[in-house]
């Protein structure tokens, strides 16, 4: 188990670690309520897009709009939050 801090990485290693939760908070896979809430949307409308870069999200967004409000509106009852 890893006992460092964040202020114990370097700066190479702590922009390398920024860059890849970046990256996870725009894919629609670790979007797991949203994903969950929007599957067979998703399925149908974004089947050829290819995840990450926020671009199921973004491309989705028009179409799914009630769904991803429903999925945000869960998350906040949670007390979660996508970031």
């Amino acid at each position: 188990m890893c006992m460092c801090s964040r202020q114990d990485l370097s700066a190479q290693c702590s922009a390398q670690l920024f860059d890849e939760e970046v990256d996870m908070a725009e894919s629609i896979d670790f979007q797991i309520p949203m994903k969950a809430a929007c599957r067979r949307e998703i399925s149908s409308f974004c089947k050829d897009v290819p995840h990450g870069h926020a671009r199921v999200i973004r491309f989705a967004v028009p179409t799914l709009c009630s769904k991803i409000v429903a999925a945000l509106d869960l998350l906040a009852t949670a007390g979660l939050t996508l970031m």
